[in-house]
């Protein structure tokens, strides 16, 4: 979703997404102007991705950083 709508999901929000999905977050926080800002990536997560997707597909995917992007 970063490359079909970049307005949606940040390039940033994307990376801290993905990190969290990956299980390695380092502690970046995604901000967009006219949106929230993210300090729990799992709020940014939830808010993000299950619009459209499961929590249990995206969760038990077995996809690399690159395959998340």
């Amino acid at each position: 979703m970063i490359e079909k709508s970049p307005l949606w999901i940040t390039q940033e929000e994307g990376e801290q997404i993905i990190t969290e999905i990956l299980g390695t977050r380092k502690g970046v926080i995604g901000s967009f102007p006219k949106k929230k800002k993210y300090v729990d990536a799992r709020l940014l997560f939830i808010d993000r991705c299950t619009v459209c997707h499961s929590v249990n597909r995206i969760l038990l995917a077995d996809k690399t950083g690159e395959e998340w992007k």
